[in-house]
């Protein structure tokens, strides 16, 4: 386990749990790793929060005191930093808390393959943000340069995936985020009929009551007036969630379902497989089942759903959370690329989205979040093991649950799915108690 390096980066409350002091270590430890292996500079973005500004400066300032460069993106969704870090031959930063609130913050590292920085480079980071030491270089320092040209190559890649919409109705929420601006670059130069809300970001409203988090004020929009489809981003950009043309909303396992039977339909799934991890719901295993497409599921987080993608020659996999990776196109989910391939398979079938859904149940599904002292703790004692084995034999073949350590903050989450959502609730709530007991003796 990282000390500090979870799932899905570096993550938590500005001032506190991520500091400057571990920002510019960050980028020390970067600057004097890569500046070893002589790469032409490291790229950075950063999301909309107000605290941004202030980690991508330390972060700058460590990686050119070893004489790096910094190739300085501003504000954009983190699947830019992954395209382009491949594209340029270049790791990339981003600063982003990804769907979290606006005071919290987090860095995410990407190798010079696009790909999320290997383990091993992560922990030798984590030994050195701990020590003591303060580096110096003899070496010139490095510059900070402009990259107006990565952001255009970018829009540019995304709008050479896109068919035509001229006559789709469609609105995007951005979450007030990372894809605020750059969302309306990309739809703007397609046609089709495009309303963006949530697109005015102050530094303090990024996922705030919006976005992939919040669907409820772009689903009740969509009732009052009609849409084609609704897009939901979040405060990163590297989620996709999305609704119907009657604002109801749909998950990351729509989306698998969708594009997987839409290839598979068209010839072109590979292996006739697809990746998701394992708080995918049972009704998309059910209903792949039926189209003869077989499913991987992975441990939760898009960098595992990448390694199995890769390891088995496929090009498609996700999470209900709305992380969709198309790999042939990416490397990591892209809220914007995901959207562009949806709404491909509306221009080319012409029909409502809804009724591509009619062979597909989902079981309802509950989800709680408890916060506790030591989730390691609670997860591994036995009283807890014997209370989950014991609901899984009772509910056998009629649902599942499943219960997790948090991979970025100091929570045990806990989902159930079964055939009637008051047997789901019931098991939730069962299993919370008895986390929320063993928590206050702790």
């Amino acid at each position: 386990m990282n000390k500090y390096f979870g799932t899905d980066g570096f993550r938590g409350r500005f001032g506190k749990k991520i500091t400057l002091e571990h920002a510019l270590k960050i980028g020390q430890f970067l600057g004097f790793y890569y500046g070893l292996m002589n790469v032409e500079g490291i790229i950075i973005g950063y999301d909309s929060r107000e605290s941004g500004p202030f980690l991508k400066t330390a972060v700058t300032l460590g990686i050119n005191s070893f004489g790096v460069d910094v190739y300085d993106l501003e504000v954009v969704p983190t699947p830019a930093i992954a395209y382009l870090s491949k594209c340029y031959n270049m790791p990339g930063i981003v600063i982003s808390a990804s769907h979290n609130p606006y005071w919290d913050n987090g860095i995410k590292l990407f190798n010079e393959k696009g790909e999320k920085m290997d383990d091993s480079i992560i922990h030798g980071l984590e030994v050195f943000m701990d020590s003591k030491d303060t580096p110096y270089s003899e070496k010139d320092k490095g510059n900070i340069i402009p990259f107006k040209a990565g952001k255009e190559a970018y829009i540019n890649f995304l709008v050479s995936k896109a068919l035509d919409y001229s006559n789709l109705n469609v609105i995007i929420d951005t979450a007030n985020g990372a894809s605020s601006e750059i969302a309306k670059e990309v739809f703007k130069k397609l046609n089709g009929n495009f309303t963006f809300i949530n697109d005015e970001p102050n530094g303090k409203n990024i996922n705030n009551m919006c976005g992939s988090t919040d669907m409820s004020y772009i689903s009740s929009v969509m009732k009052e007036k009609k849409y084609d489809i609704g897009f939901a981003y979040d405060g990163d950009a590297d989620r996709c969630l999305f609704l119907d043309e009657n604002g109801n909303e749909l998950s990351g396992d729509h989306i698998l379902y969708l594009v997987s039977s839409y290839l598979k339909n068209k010839g072109l799934l590979k292996n006739d497989m697809v990746v998701s991890t394992i708080m995918s719901n049972i009704g998309l295993d059910n209903a792949l089942k039926d189209l003869n497409i077989n499913l991987i599921k992975t441990d939760v987080g898009d960098k595992n759903v990448y390694q199995a993608l890769k390891q088995n020659n496929l090009s498609l996999g996700g999470e209900q959370s709305g992380h969709i990776i198309f790999l042939d196109d990416a490397t990591t989910g892209d809220g914007i690329l995901t959207s562009i391939k949806i709404l491909n398979i509306l221009a080319d079938t012409k029909k409502n989205i809804s009724s591509l859904f009619e062979n597909l149940i989902i079981y309802p599904q509950v989800i709680k979040n408890v916060s506790v002292k030591d989730k390691n703790k609670i997860l591994e004692s036995n009283e807890l093991k014997y209370l989950i084995q014991k609901i899984k034999e009772e509910i056998k073949d009629t649902g599942r649950i499943l219960v997790r350590a948090s991979g970025t903050e100091e929570k045990i989450r806990v989902m159930a799915e079964d055939k009637t959502l008051d047997t789901a609730k019931r098991i939730v709530d069962s299993i919370v108690s008895k986390v929320e007991e063993m928590n206050s003796i702790l």
